[in-house]
């Protein structure tokens, strides 16, 4: 009546209410009324999903094999999800897309994926045996997938310094240079030089403007907060 609606959802599902492109109201198992002409609702289900699968690869000595197993997942990061896929409920209280009906073939395919590279590099007398193994490896890999964007970034970063010490070359020795001596040299203070203090000033500068936005953003939210 009017445009005001109720919905009562369970306590395995989050809502999210958006108004004006923003999160107005959101929490797991809310009852609540809403303006339907201006609100739009998100519901994620965040219950354990267990889907099995089968399906056929080729060793590393290109023998067949089937793969047969069960998934079980569930959604642990309800707002990053509802970024990704559309679980927004039309007029009616039903999904308006076929994002959630296909999360589980997506998360299926992830499987299969991961599978497939761990398959192909074992002949088929290893990949009968090993299977905790390869379970392990696969949960291993979806996991890492599942991570954060910034963690995986992080990660990438770490094995890059890495390759890159392991193949640092040696220096060359300096024609006309002293032979080391067993007595050890005198310290002696470095004096900075005008690189450095570029340097120093331009990290000194990029943590001011990174603070200065997180503090903007902090206000932005506590004014959200306040509406």
């Amino acid at each position: 009546m009017f445009g005001l609606r109720f919905i009562k959802t369970q306590p395995n599902q989050y809502v999210i209410q958006f108004r004006n492109g923003r999160p107005h109201r959101q929490g797991a198992g809310l009852s609540m009324l809403y303006f339907a002409p201006t609100s739009s609702l998100v519901v994620v289900p965040t219950a354990s999903v267990n889907e099995p699968f089968i399906f056929e690869e080729v060793t590393a000595d290109f023998q067949d094999i089937t793969i047969q197993g069960q998934v079980i997942y569930r959604i642990a990061d309800p707002q990053r999800t509802a970024t990704l896929l559309n679980f927004a409920l039309d007029a009616k209280g039903r999904y308006a897309s076929e994002d959630p009906e296909k999360l589980s073939q997506r998360v299926i395919d992830q499987v299969q994926v991961a599978m497939r590279g761990r398959l192909q590099s074992m002949p088929m007398n290893d990949a009968l045996a090993s299977g905790e193994a390869l379970v392990a490896q696969v949960s291993e890999t979806l996991r890492f997938w599942r991570s954060s964007p910034n963690r995986r970034r992080r990660e990438r970063l770490r094995r890059k310094r890495e390759r890159r010490c392991c193949a640092a070359p040696t220096r060359p020795p300096i024609r006309g240079a002293m032979p080391p001596s067993n007595r050890s040299a005198p310290s002696r203070k470095t004096s900075s030089t005008p690189r450095s203090r570029s340097r120093t000033r331009n990290a000194r500068s990029r943590r001011r403007r990174w603070r200065l936005i997180a503090r903007c953003a902090s206000a932005a939210a506590r004014s959200s907060r306040r509406k």
